[in-house]
């Protein structure tokens, strides 16, 4: 009887030291739900995320909930305790380090960027824009409106020929290349063309 008595306290004592630790949690979500989730993309080059059962979007660093706007168009966006209430036509654009990307607008063109800094809740830098957004390097490129001048002209005319916009009835227009450096929170628009379509 002891020896039986003696094999289970052993076998229990086993049991206990092999028994599953609860899963760790992350805002409410489990590890393994995490590495199931669908993963959220934003723009290239953007942090990848995960996409809970509660349509938040997990990152390393802070867990993003978007909520449409009562207008019916665009988001109001939370990250962590920090919230921006939709201006109109705002949308989540993606995160890169302690950056929240906004990208507001309806159409192809006339769009508006807009970066805020995580930690202070601020906004750290906001343009008018044009075509892709891309991150590289610490960087985000994008075109910004070209003012006119003889010099965009003559780059208007062979983008207008090089495009192909009119044969698919669109026009051709003209932006600067641009960058927006994390880092500095500095933006730097270059001499560069760059042709894009408009409607």
């Amino acid at each position: 009887m002891k020896q039986l008595l003696l094999f289970s306290i052993i076998f229990t004592s086993l049991m206990a030291c092999n028994a599953p630790e609860p899963s760790e949690k992350v805002d409410g979500n489990t590890i393994e739900d995490l590495e199931n989730a669908v993963t959220y993309e934003g723009i290239e080059g953007s942090e990848m995320g995960k996409i809970t059962a509660e349509n938040a979007i997990v990152f390393s660093t802070a867990t993003v909930k978007t909520t449409p706007s009562e207008t019916g168009v665009g988001e109001d966006i939370t990250i962590n305790d920090f919230e921006i209430k939709n201006e109109g036509t705002h949308f989540f654009a993606g995160i890169y380090k302690n950056f929240l990307i906004v990208d507001s607008g309806t159409g192809v063109t006339g769009r508006m960027l807009k970066i805020y800094n995580i930690p202070s809740k601020s906004l750290a830098f906001s343009t008018k824009y044009e075509g892709d957004l891309k991150i590289n390097n610490d960087q985000l490129a994008y075109l910004s409106i070209a003012q006119k001048s003889q010099v965009l002209e003559e780059a208007l005319k062979q983008c207008k020929t090089q495009s192909g916009c009119e044969a698919n009835g669109l026009n051709t227009e003209i932006g600067l290349v641009s960058y927006f450096d994390f880092n500095t929170t500095e933006a730097n628009i270059t001499s560069e063309t760059k042709c894009f379509c408009v409607q």
